[in-house]
């Protein structure tokens, strides 16, 4: 806490030399650098706190330096707890696709499923209840290439679109493929 407090300090002192407009504050713990929010630095119903720092940075920058804060979040790069969340489907890809030059997709919660939807709306929900900020830098996680999303609820959603259930029937046919791309 002592060492939070300083870098704090440090940080705030920091950006008012600075004088910037904006200041784009994470609001969500990655300690693997994946890009996932495995925990998050505000009270939320759904992931763990890793510390109640972001209403407090925020405010700190805001009202002492003068900045426009943004809450820098992912859009579908939550990890869920499993014990909590066991349900929630994750983007998954078709059987066919090439596989990744770093060899791993990253892991997405799928937006056609309505719980994966209802938990992210809420870690919004939960954020905008807990802290004071200007807007919201979304990360570059909200995109689902072309072999995506072959999950169940996507497969529902393709065949209310009037697609084929299956990703490789419609990869296989230009016109569904446009349509399905254009759609996504």
């Amino acid at each position: 806490p002592a060492r939070q407090e300083a870098n704090l300090g440090k940080l705030i002192e920091r950006i008012y030399r600075m004088q910037p407009k904006s200041v784009y504050l994470q609001a969500y713990a990655d300690p693997k650098g994946t890009g996932v929010a495995e925990s998050l630095y505000f009270p939320n119903r759904h992931l763990p706190m890793r510390g109640d720092l972001f209403s407090r940075a925020a405010w700190q920058l805001s009202t002492r330096s003068n900045v426009q804060v943004y809450a820098w979040m992912p859009v579908l790069a939550f990890r869920p707890r499993a014990d909590k969340h066991r349900g929630l489907e994750a983007v998954s890809a078709y059987g066919g696709a090439p596989a990744r030059e770093n060899g791993s997709r990253v892991y997405r919660l799928s937006p056609f499923d309505p719980e994966a939807r209802l938990f992210i709306e809420q870690i919004y929900e939960d954020l905008g209840k807990y802290a004071s900020f200007s807007g919201i830098l979304f990360s570059d996680d909200a995109v689902l290439d072309d072999y995506e999303d072959a999950g169940r609820h996507a497969l529902s959603t393709y065949a209310q679109w009037g697609l084929p259930a299956d990703i490789g029937k419609i990869r296989a046919t230009p016109d569904l493929m446009k349509r399905w791309t254009r759609q996504k």
